[in-house]
């Protein structure tokens, strides 16, 4: 009864600790920019893409700094759909 106890214990604080988290900051999809383009369609809302490389001091300064602003992140999550790319890896032509 106190191991099930403790796990449903543990199991609720994850489950807070994870949706606080998705409350303050951007949640970013983890989808295709194609994907984005049809929810952006279907939902009517613009694409916020989020495009960066592990070396851009300025997309770690945003990332930490900005999108984890509660308003920032309360207006963009209401108002687009965001993605993230990055450049490296995905953005080669």
């Amino acid at each position: 009864m106190k191991k099930a106890s403790f796990l449903l214990l543990l199991q609720i604080f994850i489950t807070t600790s994870s949706f606080s988290q998705y409350r303050d900051s951007i949640h970013f999809l983890p989808i295709t920019f194609d994907e984005a383009m049809i929810k952006a369609k279907a939902d009517k809302k613009p694409i916020f893409l989020h495009a960066y490389a592990s070396w851009c001091h300025f997309c770690s300064e945003m990332a930490e700094k900005v999108y984890t602003d509660i308003n920032v992140a309360n207006f963009y999550n209401k108002n687009f759909i965001n993605i993230k790319m990055d450049m490296e890896k995905e953005g080669k032509i």
